[in-house]
């Protein structure tokens, strides 16, 4: 059963005794010393106006968390295996928001979707080797932990 409009729930979540927040890594950022210009050269720059904390221009809050992605199904979206996400903690995501979902005891990530008709929610991945997961409310168990903000990959 979905509560609405408070939260993305299905209680059999709780009844396995999942508590996905538990699962997560404090999102640990140090201070940025410099900046640099990605376009033409310019003075190198070293003064306080040109440079940010971290946590700002993340901007990571105490709503903040982070995953370590495994797995291909969202790369049409830019999020690669072995990236970072940084999200924030809400179980109301809007349609079509990439969420951290916890689907029967599984942590996955996709983007959001919510048929406005019927209410039905479906789970995308960006990926053409993967389908579409639509929730059946009666078997499934979705809790809806996070929403994706930023990607953190290697270059």
């Amino acid at each position: 059963m979905i509560q609405q409009p408070e939260s993305i729930f299905y209680p059999k979540e709780i009844e396995n005794g999942i508590l996905p927040i538990d699962a997560t890594v404090p999102c640990m950022v140090h201070d940025c010393e410099n900046a640099v210009l990605a376009g033409l050269p310019n003075a190198y720059l070293q003064d306080e106006h040109h440079m940010s904390n971290m946590k700002e221009i993340l901007n990571i809050t105490d709503d903040s968390i982070t995953f370590h992605v495994t797995g291909d199904s969202m790369v049409d979206k830019g999020i690669h295996h072995n990236d970072s996400l940084i999200a924030r903690r809400c179980n109301c995501p809007e349609d079509g928001q990439v969420v951290i979902a916890i689907l029967n005891g599984g942590a996955t990530v996709k983007e959001f979707h919510r048929d406005p008709q019927t209410g039905t929610i479906c789970l995308i991945p960006h990926n053409p080797a993967y389908t579409p997961i639509t929730i059946d409310p009666q078997t499934d168990s979705l809790y809806i932990s996070a929403v994706v903000e930023k990607i953190i990959h290697d270059i």
